[in-house]
């Protein structure tokens, strides 16, 4: 899920820089939403690791995790840039 989350973030980027100005407020919930995503799938992650009984497996998944939940800066920037843009009427 994580995996996924993150490409819909790299989509969101590029929407945001080659897309409609109409589409702004979209890519900026999109984000936002992303963000969010991110966060709520770690903690599946970290219940499931949690009781993994091959505590090698449990670790690799946990170090992905928290390589993927990093991206959730990349999101909150977008978002914030987005809603700053609309605030004074750029978007």
């Amino acid at each position: 899920m994580m995996r996924e989350i993150a490409g819909v973030i790299d989509l969101l980027a590029e929407m945001n820089a080659k897309g409609s100005d109409l589409l702004r407020s979209d890519i900026g919930c999109g984000a936002a939403l992303a963000e969010a995503a991110l966060e709520a799938a770690s903690m599946n992650v970290y219940v499931n690791t949690g009781i993994l009984a091959d505590r090698i497996r449990a670790a690799e998944a946990e170090g992905e995790c928290e390589e993927l939940l990093a991206r959730r800066e990349q999101a909150r920037a977008l978002a914030d840039a987005v809603a700053a843009d609309l605030r004074c009427g750029r978007g």
